[in-house]
């Protein structure tokens, strides 16, 4: 018999059962500095990541340029990435800053030498090498550490 008075809950004590269910749900804040730092950010940050590599390897292959460069540029940029990644982690986000100017220095440098090798080479290994994910990351974890995302 006590099996069927716990089957048999009135509706009244079920919806107050699911009400302080809900209430101890945490609310995400609705404030343009959270949507800039955990959603927007991080929605560029990997929108840009992903952008050129079509046009990178098609652009290699344009110039005439051996292909496995292309490889060799990408699997360089991933391995600073790593080291980059770590350094911010350990030492500070405030590292992103120098990544990049660093990056721009060779984005600028791409721009003007568009038909040499070594400075589209160079680019694309500190596009993918200086990522600001971590930081990105990092600062959205730091500013709104009670996020349910996190």
């Amino acid at each position: 018999m006590a099996e069927g008075d716990q089957v048999a809950k009135t509706g009244a004590e079920v919806e107050e059962e699911e009400e302080d269910d809900f209430e101890e749900i945490e609310r995400i804040p609705c404030s343009c500095n959270y949507m800039a730092a955990c959603i927007l950010m991080p929605l560029l940050d990997g929108l840009l990541i992903g952008f050129p590599w079509p046009g990178f390897t098609l652009y290699y292959k344009l110039m005439g340029w051996p292909m496995a460069r292309a490889g060799i540029a990408m699997t360089l940029g991933y391995a600073v990435r790593m080291f980059t990644q770590q350094a911010q982690v350990k030492f500070g986000y405030w590292l992103a800053l120098p990544m990049a100017m660093c990056h721009m220095t060779t984005g600028l440098l791409a721009l003007i030498f568009t038909t040499s090798e070594w400075a589209i080479f160079a680019e694309m290994v500190a596009f993918t090498g200086f990522s600001p994910t971590i930081a990105i990351e990092g600062t959205a974890k730091s500013q709104f550490p009670q996020s349910p995302r996190r």
